[in-house]
């Protein structure tokens, strides 16, 4: 197995972009590529914008209120 496949990769919740900025820091990883759109009604979709195929992934973020923390989080699990 190559070596990329199992180089983990740390994604932020949009809440806790400077924590995950610090913590990918520390690991001596980039901070993943991640987008969430915002649509006028309200709703969002997040979108990772780089492969995670064979890869560890970290995600870090808040479920601490609104809804919209543990939803954004619960999309970008799927």
């Amino acid at each position: 197995m190559e070596s990329k496949l199992l180089t983990p990769k740390i994604f932020a919740c949009s809440q806790s972009i400077i924590l995950a900025e610090k913590i990918a820091k520390l690991y001596g990883v980039k901070l993943g590529k991640v987008k969430v759109s915002r649509f006028s009604d309200g709703e969002f979709q997040p979108a990772f914008e780089e492969s995670i195929r064979g890869r560890r992934i970290f995600l870090i973020g808040s479920t601490f209120p609104t809804a919209d923390n543990l939803m954004e989080m619960l999309l970008k699990i799927l």
